[in-house]
């Protein structure tokens, strides 16, 4: 793919340093140490779209094997066809509201690699999004300001009044959506690690059991 970030795992290069360099020889808080993703494997929620897609799109093309899930699976392919570059994206139809969904997901990933290194928990839903600019008591209207955040009404000319700002916060949602905008990005989001713990675990031994290895291969007992 054009534009996009070389790969340590074949370039060899860091993007903090344009000269190859030899990773075994820096100092456990050097960048590059610090920011290498390289061998990754990481599950994003919400992946297909937004911070999500570009979470996965910046962790994919320097090294990592990413996981987006999300409720559509179209888009998540869609996602995954346009931002591979190196076919390390791949896309899990889930729901983070749904537990047999979830436990689908793990069995998923453990059957391909069998552990993870990092969970993003990025899934959330947008409701009662206020329409923008605000009316206020002071300030004139002005109708041809874009909505924000997106997606948000644009709303109608009218009278700037104390009573047009109270009713544009109190018209612009129900109190369902916001109990449903609360379960998902906060209670349901929060459920989601548990479901993971065994694959967290088995990637946090697997990675300490390397680490262990380099360090005896650089530092040799001399009794052995």
């Amino acid at each position: 793919m054009s534009g996009s970030f070389p790969s340590p795992s074949t370039s060899g290069m860091s993007l903090l340093d344009p000269d190859p360099i030899d990773m075994r020889t820096l100092p456990p808080l050097h960048p590059s140490n610090l920011f290498d993703v390289e061998g990754l494997v990481v599950v994003i929620t919400g992946g297909g779209t937004g911070i999500g897609l570009m979470m996965a799109r910046a962790l994919e093309n320097n090294g990592a094997s990413v996981y987006i899930v999300g409720r559509r699976l179209e888009v998540l392919e869609r996602a995954a066809a346009e931002n591979n570059n190196f076919d390390k994206i791949f896309p899990i139809e889930g729901d983070v509201t749904d537990r047999d969904s979830l436990l689908n997901v793990v069995e998923e990933v453990r059957s391909r690699h069998g552990y993870i290194d990092l969970l993003i928990n990025n899934a959330g839903i947008a409701r009662n999004l206020y329409p923008h600019p605000l009316p206020s008591p002071s300030d004139e209207v002005n109708v041809g300001s874009p909505p924000s955040p997106p997606a948000s009404p644009a709303r109608s000319p009218n009278v700037p009044s104390i009573k047009a700002f109270q009713n544009a916060l109190w018209d612009c949602g129900s109190p369902e959506d916001f109990a449903e905008t609360f379960l998902t990005n906060a209670i349901f989001d929060g459920n989601v690690w548990p479901f993971h713990f065994q694959t967290l675990q088995l990637g946090s031994r697997d990675r300490l059991t390397i680490r262990l290895m380099f360090y005896r291969s650089r530092h040799p007992d001399p009794s052995d």
